[in-house]
């Protein structure tokens, strides 16, 4: 899935990464290692399978991502 990103919006398929690596390292509630695993299985997850029109997918990258939007307002 990201490399199909990649290949059909170019540069601005990175966002999709971008997200999961960001929510995933935002993770305050869990350890370093954890969140690491953590990113380590959902990347396993999203390059295994074409993800790109799985809603839940991007609900769980979006979910992640917004306890910092949480934090920030």
């Amino acid at each position: 899935t990201a490399t199909y990103f990649l290949a059909t919006i170019g540069v601005f398929g990175l966002a999709y990464l971008v997200l999961l690596f960001r929510g995933g390292f935002h993770q305050n509630r869990i350890s370093r290692t954890e969140r690491i695993i953590l990113i380590c299985v959902l990347l396993a997850i999203v390059t295994k399978e074409p993800h790109n029109l799985n809603v839940l997918m991007f609900i769980v990258i979006l979910f992640f991502n917004s306890a910092r939007l949480r934090e920030a307002s």
